[in-house]
C-alpha cells in the first residue's frame, strides 16, 4: 500500500498553505476552557456525555497513580486509543511512536504538539494530580474542536483561492467544485495547491492519475454527502424549503467525511490483510518475503515494499536471515498504509486489537488480574480470524503464569509483555509490540528523504528473495518457534524495564510445556478446516 501512498504523494511534512501545520496557543486555550466550563449547547454536552461513557471501561481498567487518577504518559495511551477506535485517526503526540520532546510556549505551536500543550494547562489546573475520568473526557473533546476548527481553516483558504463567498448561496456547480477541492486537499495532505478553478480542473485530472483509488473515494464521498443531505432533510423545517447550499452548510459535513474516511479506508485494509493472511505460513501471522514479493514479481502494485523500509516500520521478522517475514498487523498497521488528512493526524487502519482490547478490559474492570481470570476472559473473544470459545493451548496459558510472577502473581494488562501475549493470541490482529525506540512513524516519503534510500524493491532484490525461499520449507519444527518472545517489560504508567532469570522454574516450564504441545497445536487447523466451509487457515488456533 505504501506504492500507492507513494503515487499519491501523501507527505504530512510537506503540507502546504490549505492545511497550516501551526495553531495558536490562544485557540487551544480556548477550546480547553470551552469544554471545562460546561458553557455550550445542548448537541455539545450530548457529544461530551457520549465521550465519557465510551471511555469508561478502559478508564475503569488504566492503572491510576496515588491520587486515583491517570498520569500524562497514560492519558495519552488512552486518547491514542480513543481516536483510533472511533475514526482510525493516529493524531499526532499521543501515539505510543513519538519525536515529540518538551514543549514550545511560544504564541503559535506546531499541531503536532497541541496535545502536550492541553495536557499542561490540565497539569496546571490539577496541580499535577493527574486527569481523572471526565477530565479525559474533556481533552477528547478538545482535540475533536481542534480537527472541526481545522476544516474550517481549510475550507476558508479553498474558497478565497476559488474565488466562492463564504456569506451567502452557493450554486450547486460552485458547492460541488468546493467540495473536490476540500477532498483533493485532505486525500494529498495538502499537497495539491491550485490558484484558480482553471487550476483546480488541471490539479484533478493529474491527481486522478496518480491516486488509483481517486475513482472509488469520489463515489464514496459523493454518496455520503446524499446520505447527509437526506438526514438534514428530516431536522429540518418541512414548510420551510431551502434550495441552495452555503459555506455554513458545508462546514458540518466535511467535518463529518473526517469522522468517516477511516471506516471506508479500512476495507482496503481488510483486503490487504486477507491477500496477506492467504499467503502466511499458518497460524503465526507472518509471511515468508518469498510470498509476499510474488505480487510484485507479478506486476501488482502492492507487496513491493523494501527490505531495509519493512525493519523501519517494525513489520521486518529478520531473526532467521535465512526465512525472513512480513508480520501481518505490524504492516497492517504501519504508516505506510495512512492518509495525511489532516495536520493533527492521519488517517489510519483501524486497529483490531483494540476491540479485543476493549472487550477484555470490560471482563476485567481492572489493571491487574491473576492469569486465570485473563485466560478465562479472553478465551471467549472471537477475532476476524480465531474462533470462540476456545481452549488456550499450554504455551498461552505458561506466558500467562511467567508475566504474573514477574510482577508479584498479578498480570498487567497495559504493557508490553502483555500487548506481546497478545500478539501470540492474536497473530494476525495485535501487532507485535518492540521495545520503545525501535520503530519509527516517518512516512514512506520521509524515509525515502532521510535515508536516500528507495521504500519499494527492485525487480532483481524481489526476485533473490523469492528464489531463495523457495528450497527453505517451513517444518512443524520451525512453525513451533515462528512468534518470538522476550522478557522486556514496559508499563505504560512509568516505562519500568525488566528482564527475567533464564533459569527460574518458569523458563523451564514454559520450553517443556511449548514443546510437547507443538503437535498437537498442529493439528488443531485440521480440526477447524472440517467445521469451516472456507478459510480454515485464516481461523487456525495459534501454535504458541
Amino acid at each position: 500500500m505504501a506504492s500507492l501512498i507513494l503515487a499519491s504523494l501523501v507527505v504530512v511534512a510537506n503540507a502546504k498553505s490549505f492545511l497550516q501545520v501551526e495553531v495558536s496557543a490562544k485557540s487551544i486555550e480556548n477550546a480547553l476552557l470551552s469544554e471545562l466550563s460546561g458553557i455550550a449547547d445542548a448537541a455539545q454536552l450530548d457529544t461530551l456525555r457520549g465521550i465519557e461513557e465510551e471511555l469508561a471501561p478502559m478508564y475503569a481498567s488504566l492503572p491510576k497513580n496515588s491520587h486515583g487518577t491517570l498520569d500524562s504518559a497514560t492519558v495519552r495511551y488512552a486518547l491514542h486509543r480513543y481516536f483510533m477506535r472511533k475514526h482510525g485517526w493516529y493524531v499526532n503526540g499521543l501515539g505510543p511512536v513519538s519525536n515529540i520532546s518538551g514543549q514550545s510556549m511560544s504564541s503559535m505551536i506546531l499541531k503536532e504538539r497541541a496535545p502536550m500543550f492541553i495536557q499542561n494547562i490540565f497539569e496546571q489546573r490539577l496541580q499535577g494530580k493527574g486527569l481523572g475520568h471526565h477530565d479525559l473526557a474533556v481533552f477528547a473533546a478538545t482535540v475533536t474542536d481542534l480537527i472541526h476548527s481545522e476544516v474550517i481553516g481549510s475550507l476558508t483558504s479553498i474558497y478565497e483561492a476559488l474565488e466562492l463567498p463564504t456569506r451567502g448561496p452557493l450554486t450547486h456547480r460552485e458547492y460541488q467544485m468546493a467540495n473536490q477541492a476540500y477532498l483533493l486537499t485532505y486525500l494529498s495532505g495538502g499537497d495539491v495547491e491550485f490558484a484558480d478553478q482553471d487550476e483546480l480542473v488541471v490539479e484533478e485530472r493529474e491527481w486522478a492519475e496518480r491516486y488509483l483509488a481517486w475513482e472509488d473515494t469520489s463515489l464514496w464521498f459523493a454518496d455520503s454527502m446524499l446520505t447527509y443531505e437526506l438526514s438534514r432533510q428530516t431536522r429540518m423545517n418541512p414548510f420551510k424549503q431551502r434550495k441552495f447550499h452555503s459555506f455554513e452548510d458545508q462546514v458540518p459535513f466535511l467535518q463529518e467525511v473526517g469522522h468517516r474516511l477511516g471506516t471506508f479506508q479500512n476495507l482496503e485494509c481488510h483486503r490487504l490483510k486477507d491477500t496477506l493472511v492467504d499467503m502466511e505460513d499458518v497460524g503465526t501471522g507472518r509471511v515468508p518475503l518469498s510470498r509476499f514479493y510474488s505480487n510484485g514479481l507479478a506486476g501488482k502494485w502492492e507487496f513491493t515494499e523494501s527490505v531495509e523500509y519493512l525493519r523501519h516500520i517494525g513489520a521486518l521478522d529478520d531473526r532467521d536471515p535465512t526465512r525472513m517475514s512480513v508480520v501481518i498487523p505490524n504492516y497492517i498497521q504501519s504508516e505506510a498504509n495512512c492518509l495525511a488528512g489532516s495536520s493533527f493526524y492521519s488517517v489510519c487502519c483501524f486497529d483490531e486489537c483494540e476491540s479485543l482490547m476493549g472487550q477484555l478490559e470490560r471482563a476485567i474492570e481492572g489493571s491487574l488480574a491473576d492469569p486465570a481470570h485473563v485466560a478465562a476472559a479472553i478465551s471467549s473473544v472471537s477475532s476476524d480470524t480465531v474462533l470462540a470459545p476456545r481452549n488456550l493451548s499450554v504455551g498461552l496459558q505458561t506466558r500467562l503464569e511467567e508475566i504474573a510472577h514477574l510482577h508479584g502473581g498479578t498480570v498487567p494488562l497495559h504493557g508490553r509483555l502483555f500487548a506481546q501475549w497478545m500478539h501470540h493470541a492474536y497473530p494476525r490482529e495485535c501487532r507485535f509490540p518492540h521495545v520503545m525506540g525501535a520503530e519509527n512513524r516517518m512516512s514512506p516519503h520521509e524515509w525515502m528523504e532521510a535515508m536516500d534510500l528507495e521504500v519499494e524493491a527492485s525487480e532483481e532484490d524481489m526476485a533473490v528473495y523469492v528464489n531463495y525461499d523457495e528450497h527453505s520449507t517451513m517444518t512443524d519444527a520451525l512453525k513451533g518457534v515462528a512468534l518470538p518472545w522476550s522478557m522486556t517489560e514496559e508499563l505504560i504508567a512509568g516505562h519500568v524495564g525488566h528482564k527475567a532469570d533464564a533459569r527460574h522454574p518458569v523458563m523451564s516450564l514454559l520450553r517443556i510445556a511449548v514443546a510437547m504441545s507443538v503437535l498437537a497445536s498442529f493439528a488443531m487447523p485440521m480440526a477447524w478446516g472440517s467445521t469451516v466451509a472456507r478459510g480454515s487457515e485464516k481461523r487456525a488456533e495459534c501454535f504458541v
